[in-house]
């Protein structure tokens, strides 16, 4: 979940619960994410309180941040699963192999 603020000064943002870390059977550290990109600035009516910032995914998919949807955000760079690949791939393969072979469950954030 993120807040208006950070919504505002983010750039990048995953989709909350889609992320996940998988281990192939040869020791690859795998991420699934879906990455949207901030695409234009937050505007807000002044009297409401109703704001909205554009987001955009690909070339043709375009999506927004507004205040009731917040919860299903969260920024790039505190994915959990980013974090826990990074982790991962400080392993030595031998022991990524063995946590693939027994069903590593990864991460899903």
């Amino acid at each position: 979940m993120i807040t208006k603020e950070q919504a505002q000064t983010g750039n990048y943002f995953h989709i909350e619960g889609q992320c996940n870390v998988t281990i192939g059977a040869r020791g690859r550290v795998k991420v699934d994410f879906m990455l949207y990109r901030k695409n234009g600035r937050l505007t807000e009516k002044k009297r409401s309180g109703v704001w909205r910032l554009p987001l955009k995914r690909g070339m043709y998919e375009f999506y927004e941040i507004n205040e009731s949807n917040l919860n299903e955000f969260h920024l790039e760079s505190e994915c959990e699963a980013l974090q826990e690949a990074q982790h991962l791939r400080a392993l030595p393969i031998t022991e990524l192999v063995h946590m693939s072979r027994i069903g590593y469950a990864g991460v899903t954030n």
